[in-house]
């Protein structure tokens, strides 16, 4: 469900336009925001943006002169493209969050498939070899041999001898 943006992510989301606008990073409106008994660093610019930290009267004054603006225009967007966007940006980021669970969940669930596939296929080709290894000491060993490689093609081939690329050949 769809929420509006609070006051403070609308602020941030403005602080943010209008920092970018100037071509300003971060770290240079920390900087411009410091003075004697307030620091800020580059977190405190991305927390206000991000609006978790809300600015106190003081710093909205300051932030305003530093970003050439009145302190109306940092919570008065000019028109209704910044809460549409924080509304679009906090689904897009929902869904985000959603199908990387959903991702790891899978790639996990496919690992243990994969897994347990490598190992039956292992127990069919041991399988296979000593049933081979019986009827060739029972019958005749050509026809043992072709029995042996025929339950190992029908389970996908001997894994121990799949190369994935890392053991090359050397002459």
């Amino acid at each position: 469900m769809q929420t509006s943006p609070t006051t403070d992510e609308l602020v941030g989301a403005i602080v943010k336009q209008l920092r970018q606008s100037l071509g300003m990073s971060q770290d240079v409106l920390a900087n411009r925001m410091t003075r004697p008994g307030r620091r800020w660093h580059q977190t405190t610019v991305g927390r206000v943006e991000a609006g978790t930290r809300p600015l106190s009267l003081s710093e909205a004054i300051e932030l305003s002169n530093v970003l050439g603006v009145d302190v109306p225009s940092l919570y008065t967007p000019a028109d209704g493209a910044y809460a549409k966007w924080l509304i679009d940006l906090r689904a897009a980021q929902d869904e985000v969050e959603r199908l990387t669970r959903e991702h790891s969940s899978r790639m996990s669930a496919a690992l243990r498939v994969e897994g347990e596939l490598m190992n039956a296929r292992v127990r069919a080709v041991e399988i296979a070899g000593q049933f081979g290894a019986l009827q060739a000491i029972a019958d005749d060993p050509a026809e043992a041999q072709k029995l042996a490689d025929a339950l190992v093609a029908a389970v996908g081939g001997d894994p121990r001898e799949e190369d994935d690329g890392k053991h090359q050949a050397t002459s």
